[in-house]
């Protein structure tokens, strides 16, 4: 088994940790948005649909988590007469989506701060322990010390880039697609509301 604090130094080990946190969180939303977009036409047909099955279909993608599902549900729990109050209940539905939305949106922010935090601390650890090899006053005799410290503080700062690079990509494009969806979600309620004011 490879020994990372020989490779990076201590802070490898705190490194690795967050690169799998980040990787596992990448990966789950990943999931979840390509279940969401790849549902998504079909469910909103489904429920625009006036067809005696829609209740059936609603109720048996109630358990799924869809946003749009959630966002449907919130406006016909209630009771709105007006623009005004339908404006309100929309701004509501869009509320309830926002869990599932913005699920892990924090902990990918904090990852993409700490990991050059970290990769910046395990420089300076590097950098101490060269330091302290060239100070011992004998600098031909440790010049592994030296270049293992050096080494430790490159290699301690190029993973906490790279992590923090990843999961900032990641990040920016979960956030993309968020807001997409809360404008296809504005758009359904559009096309939603003009079908009731067809039907009266």
């Amino acid at each position: 088994m490879v020994d990372l604090s020989s490779i990076g130094g201590i802070v490898s080990i705190p490194l690795m940790l967050v690169s799998v946190l980040s990787l596992a969180i990448i990966i789950e939303r990943i999931v979840f948005w390509n279940s969401v977009l790849s549902k998504q036409e079909r469910i909103r047909s489904n429920i625009l649909s006036i067809h005696s099955g829609n209740d059936k279909i609603i109720s048996n993608n109630k358990k799924s988590g869809h946003p749009l599902i959630i966002f449907y549900n919130s406006l016909i729990q209630s009771k709105y007469d007006g623009f005004q109050e339908l404006q309100t209940q929309i701004q509501i539905g869009l509320q309830y989506t926002e869990p599932v939305l913005n699920r892990f949106d924090t902990t990918l922010s904090t990852i993409v701060a700490i990991a050059p935090l970290l990769g910046l601390l395990g420089t300076v650890l590097g950098l101490i322990r060269a330091f302290h090899g060239i100070s011992l006053g004998q600098p031909l005799e440790n010049t592994e010390v030296v270049i293992s410290g050096i080494s430790e503080a490159l290699v301690s700062t190029a993973i906490g880039l790279i992590v923090a690079i990843i999961t900032l990509s990641f990040t920016n494009l979960f956030r993309s697609l968020k807001r997409k969806e809360k404008h296809e979600l504005l758009l359904f309620a559009t096309r939603l509301e003009s079908q009731q004011l067809e039907l009266r």
